[in-house]
């Protein structure tokens, strides 16, 4: 698990790190009054999340740039998630992409 001292540097006001279940943070941050929430997270965690339904968009940036190995996006999923573009931009003259998806509701979150 990462802890906040293992990112002195990256310490911003908001920023949290957590071992608890998907839907615990999601109470706890809707217990806090918070109506939004910004995941940064590796495969699994990100699997976690898309698995019971608590993503609503989806950002991804793409570099041009083709790796032989790396970490995956996401871990295994249950089921496939539909993603619907609602943007794409280029953010720079190297060709770096950031896409922009909605993550259309089909199951019942927390």
């Amino acid at each position: 698990n990462r802890t906040p001292q293992m990112f002195p540097k990256e310490r911003q006001p908001g920023l949290e790190f957590s071992a608890d279940t998907p839907e615990k943070i999601i109470r706890q941050a809707e217990s806090d009054g918070r109506t939004s929430l910004l995941l940064l997270g590796g495969a699994q965690t990100n699997a976690r999340f898309l698995d019971i339904g608590l993503v609503d968009e989806l950002l991804v940036v793409i570099e041009p740039l083709l790796f032989g190995a790396g970490a995956p996006f996401v871990a295994p999923l249950l089921q496939t998630t539909q993603l619907q573009l609602i943007s794409c931009k280029q953010l720079n003259s190297q060709g770096t992409l950031l896409a922009h998806y909605l993550i259309p509701k089909t199951k019942q979150g927390v």
